[in-house]
């Protein structure tokens, strides 16, 4: 089954809301956001969005951190600035943000096309949508 852009949004709200933060996590992440320039999650911008993804990009931080802020803002930050993280493409290659964490790809490292199409053959079996 294919699922919309929407209704992938939907998906990755859905399973950040099950997986819980403790208040130490919290603490973290919102000093890393802040760190990044962002006071309020709850009110971030698109271009506040690009700023976290440039703060993430150059931090050369894992893939596991990335899809844990990614979770952390699915919870908090207005739902068309999170559409605007998983659907972007920092590193042009062409996947969006969303489908490389789904790859287990580091979405700030360009793939040559060739390697891309293998992995995504591999990985085509799973339906799941987890990040």
């Amino acid at each position: 089954m294919e699922y919309t852009q929407q209704q992938r949004i939907d998906l990755v709200i859905a399973q950040a809301k099950r997986d819980s933060f403790t208040e130490r996590e919290i603490e973290f992440y919102n000093e890393f956001l802040a760190w990044a320039g962002i006071k309020d999650v709850s009110t971030m911008t698109e271009q506040d969005a690009d700023n976290l993804l440039k703060s993430l990009s150059a931090s050369d931080c894992s893939g596991e951190f990335i899809t844990n802020v990614v979770n952390y803002i699915a919870i908090h930050a207005p739902r068309h600035v999170l559409g605007h993280v998983l659907y972007s493409d920092r590193d042009g290659d062409g996947i969006p943000l969303i489908d490389e964490l789904k790859l287990g790809r580091h979405p700030f490292v360009y793939e040559q096309p060739q390697l891309l199409q293998t992995k995504q053959s591999q990985h085509r079996k799973t339906q799941d949508i987890e990040l």
